[in-house]
């Protein structure tokens, strides 16, 4: 026992029971915050050091402006069609038997890998 009294678990389990509920003050302002667009430790703290105070404050604010990431890529839409291939590419263009990479119709070896083009394919 100490001078007031009250036995030391008690004050013990007093500070424990604060401790929880001010974890479950943070928790709560950090979820909401979470669902505004915050960082959920922006609203952690400020539920846990604010309590009360801070969750109304989490609840109080405008949601964070969603960024629009710039290169999002989109299906085509069902009409799309798409345009016929180039005839004229087949002419001026070769596969290479190797690598698979287009080369240009008048070469004779792969600038890609330096294989041979003027030689049959193995299959």
């Amino acid at each position: 026992m100490d001078s007031t009294g009250v036995p030391a678990g008690y004050v013990a389990l007093f500070y424990l029971f604060m401790l929880v509920i001010w974890a479950a003050f943070g928790l709560w302002a950090g979820k909401v915050g979470q669902g505004k667009g915050y960082n959920f430790w922006i609203g952690f703290a400020a539920g846990f050091f604010g309590g009360i105070i801070g969750l109304v404050i989490m609840y109080a604010i405008k949601p964070a402006k969603r960024r629009v990431e710039p290169y999002q890529v989109y299906p085509p839409p069902d009409y799309y069609q798409a345009p016929p291939p180039d005839p004229s590419m087949a002419a001026r263009h070769k596969v290479c038997n190797s690598c698979q990479n287009l080369v240009p119709g008048e070469s004779q070896f792969c600038t890609y890998c330096g294989a041979d083009l003027t030689a049959t394919p193995p299959w």
